[in-house]
């Protein structure tokens, strides 16, 4: 994926933190430089001299009539000035100064924090881009705790264990997948609470994230939260659903806990059928049972969108937490 794929938030934050980096870099670098042409004599001059190399050359390219062809001008202005940095990187040494010392000192030599290595956005950039990206995506720490390397099937029931295999397979699969036109974009988790639910949902997002796309995750209760707030608030509030239908991919957690009311069945229903539309990604966990349970949850228009379009997957088993800390526990004592 290229950088542009990623949100404007993210690239303007990101690009903010590599101007800063290199602005400190170069400001630290000029607080030594003043400090060698107060404490090293002659080096203020040598810079003078330097300085003025890029005049000299085109002084040269301007005159006219002279003998000398230019090309062997402006050679011997670049040895001129080899030989001024060479003189230079003695006077420090001398002085018990590296030669490099007024030299930037960037994060990243390959890119001197700027982000690119010619047209090429540099690796440091990416990793950035991808941790601020986690950052907003609303996971916080579950992305460096749950992956699809970590997510256990041996911790389910041996009756369970092949289904949660087969789950683990194809989410992994959409995850890979995703982008790609013949890819559904869309699947719901169902279940009890405990079976992994979340940890799927982060994994997907984590995968996709590190490939470039702008994923947003957030529970049904906050989002249906943030509507009623733009849409109800006395006082001016800035717009912050917009994310909610511009991202790649939506994880709607915990879907049925939220106040169920005309406005947050009318808020849902809006945002399942924009993303739709649009062919945006949206991955919805729920502790709801089964698609009945949801039938009485919730309108048929909600119903119809997601059993027409989304592919389900039902968890089983018993509460994998639960069963996790019984284990620590005995192997404690």
């Amino acid at each position: 994926m290229s950088v542009i794929s990623y949100s404007i938030d993210v690239r303007k934050k990101v690009k903010e933190f590599f101007d800063e980096k290199q602005k400190k870099a170069i400001e630290e670098a000029q607080e030594r430089r003043n400090e060698v042409h107060l404490r090293v004599p002659g080096i203020a001059e040598i810079d003078d001299a330097l300085a003025k190399t890029g005049l000299k050359v085109y002084a040269e390219a301007l005159k006219k009539g002279n003998p000398v062809p230019l090309e062997d001008r402006i050679e011997a202005l670049h040895e001129e000035n080899r030989e001024l940095q060479s003189a230079r990187a003695d006077i420090l040494k001398e002085a018990g100064y590296s030669a490099d010392y007024t030299k930037p000192r960037y994060e990243c030599k390959k890119c001197n924090d700027t982000g690119y290595v010619g047209i090429d956005p540099c690796e440091c950039l990416i990793k950035a881009l991808r941790r601020e990206s986690y950052l907003n995506s609303g996971l916080g720490a579950m992305l460096t705790d749950q992956s699809f390397e970590n997510f256990d099937t041996s911790l389910y029931p041996e009756k369970s264990r092949k289904m949660m295999e087969f789950i683990l397979s194809q989410t992994k699969k959409y995850a890979e997948d995703f982008g790609k036109e013949d890819c559904g974009k869309n699947i719901m988790f169902y279940g009890g609470t405990g079976l992994g639910k979340t940890h799927l949902s982060t994994a997907v997002a984590k995968k996709l994230i590190d490939r470039g796309f702008y994923v947003v995750y957030d529970t049904a209760l906050n989002i249906m939260h943030t509507f009623e707030r733009e849409r109800f608030s006395k006082i001016d509030v800035p717009v912050t659903t917009d994310k909610y239908f511009e991202c790649d991919l939506l994880i709607i957690d915990d879907l049925g806990s939220e106040f169920a009311n005309s406005f947050t069945h009318a808020t849902l229903y809006n945002i399942l059928n924009t993303r739709l539309c649009a062919d945006k990604g949206t991955v919805i966990s729920t502790n709801l049972s089964s698609i009945d349970a949801m039938r009485k949850a919730y309108d048929e228009r909600i119903v119809s969108r997601v059993i027409g379009s989304y592919r389900s997957f039902g968890f089983v088993g018993e509460d994998i937490r639960l069963n996790t800390r019984k284990q620590n526990l005995s192997g404690n004592k």
